[in-house]
């Protein structure tokens, strides 16, 4: 039972993002629906006062978008507003907050740019948006996903071994 107890503990600190730990737990945010072309509206909590921290959007595949610095108040906390080019395509990104050599992340939807031609500019229901996820990022949890299903299985049939054997006196 203790071989159980210590691989669970190991599961749960192997799942938990690095940057859980950094900051006691700063935390970056994308306000609404940025399009490319446009205002994205950024929120940061629990960072140190007075603390620089440089945002920029990341795809696998295309080049970094830097955004830019974001000053955290006296609280610890920022809400930026900063604009994202034309060139940025619609999809799934990350945004990345830098404080140092510390990294912290959120995902950002970017939508193409609103039509000024069609009745209603904004998120319409036929936008193409490219909401894949990074290979890497998949590859990595199936291999995490696999690793620990084949040290549950493990740990049963050891227990069941374990289990059947007769007690022998000595």
């Amino acid at each position: 039972m203790r071989i159980l107890t210590i691989v669970v503990m190991v599961a749960a600190l192997a799942l938990v993002p690095q940057f859980a730990f950094a900051h006691g737990g700063s935390a970056v945010a994308v306000a609404g629906h940025p399009h490319s072309d446009g205002p994205i509206e950024i929120k940061g909590t629990d960072f140190d006062p007075g603390e620089v921290v440089q945002l920029e959007l990341r795809k696998q595949g295309a080049a970094s978008v830097p955004l830019g610095p974001a000053p955290a108040g006296a609280d610890g906390a920022f809400d930026i507003t900063f604009y994202v080019p034309a060139t940025v395509e619609p999809g799934l990104y990350e945004l990345v907050a830098t404080v140092g050599n510390e990294t912290f992340s959120a995902e950002a939807t970017i939508l193409s740019g609103p039509d000024e031609n069609a009745p209603s500019a904004g998120t319409a229901a036929g936008q193409n948006v490219n909401n894949d996820r990074p290979t890497g990022e998949t590859v990595g949890l199936a291999i995490v996903t696999a690793l620990l299903a084949a040290a549950g299985a493990t740990i049963v049939l050891l227990e069941r071994r374990r289990a059947a054997r007769p007690l022998q006196a000595h």
